[in-house]
């Protein structure tokens, strides 16, 4: 694709060619066929209140999938690097980055591996959608605070635990007194086993449970907000920057009697 020409004949059948996830503008008036809503790639970073203006900044985009995130940092200016589990010429990834001319360099790995396949450290580390759909969310953002200096800034969205919960078997439970959990000091997720919301998730934090998981890995939550609209939605938007190492795991030992 590095020769090709790019009109809208040419970029509507680039995008025939691969599967698509996100829906975001990749070129004048054409989007990707994804099957998400138009994602405002703009839109999103400016609800972090990050500036138009990121040259200098070293960014991660952790989860990228498609990309929409990782090449609107790019556009600010930024020097990007964009991480998922995903092979990036099966998903649109790659073929978007050619349309878009972009230089992202694109790291495929999870995220538990993901710090000894990149070099150094980020100043800006974007985690949209993600920390709920892992077995080991803890690891995780240990993983993540390894990339990150005292100084970096890191944006999180995700599921939280606010108004609603399901039981095993995929249906609504209002059994309990979700609002309160929700709103609760007392660290509590819901746990499933690898299916929620008919989707691939683990693990519904209260907000409360975010911030543990996050101190547990050397983070803080500096500020968040809930969106609850429309019902069942619950999700949390959130920064955090890195405070300390992360807490080290405390062994257990069992003496084992000596045999007679």
């Amino acid at each position: 694709m590095a020769d090709t020409i790019w009109n809208a004949d040419s970029v509507r059948a680039a995008l025939g060619r691969v599967s698509w996830y996100h829906s975001f503008e990749v070129f004048p008036g054409i989007v990707t066929p994804g099957s998400t809503g138009l994602v405002d790639a703009r839109g999103w970073l400016n609800l972090f209140a990050l500036p138009e203006d990121l040259r200098g900044v070293r960014a991660l985009d952790i989860g990228t999938w498609d990309g929409p995130i990782a090449f609107e940092l790019e556009r600010r200016g930024a020097t990007v690097t964009a991480v998922d589990i995903q092979d990036p010429d099966l998903t649109g990834f790659n073929t978007a980055k050619a349309i878009l001319g972009s230089s992202v360099e694109y790291v495929q790995s999870d995220v538990g591996r993901m710090p000894a396949r990149l070099r150094g450290t980020f100043d800006l580390v974007i985690y949209f959608g993600v920390f709920y759909h892992l077995k080991d969310p803890i690891g995780a953002f240990e993983s993540i605070s390894a990339v990150m200096h005292e100084e970096s800034r890191l944006c999180i969205e995700g599921e939280a635990l606010v108004h609603y919960a399901e039981a095993l078997g995929g249906s609504p439970d209002p059994s309990l007194p979700l609002e309160a959990i929700g709103a609760s000091r007392v660290p509590i997720a819901l746990c499933y086993p690898g299916r929620y919301k008919q989707a691939p998730n683990w693990f519904i934090p209260n907000v409360a449970c975010l911030e543990s998981w996050l101190q547990a890995a050397g983070l803080a939550l500096v500020s968040h907000r809930i969106h609850t609209s429309p019902f069942p939605r619950q999700r949390i938007t959130g920064t955090a920057r890195k405070v300390s190492a992360p807490i080290e795991e405390h062994g257990l030992v069992q003496r084992i009697p000596d045999a007679e």
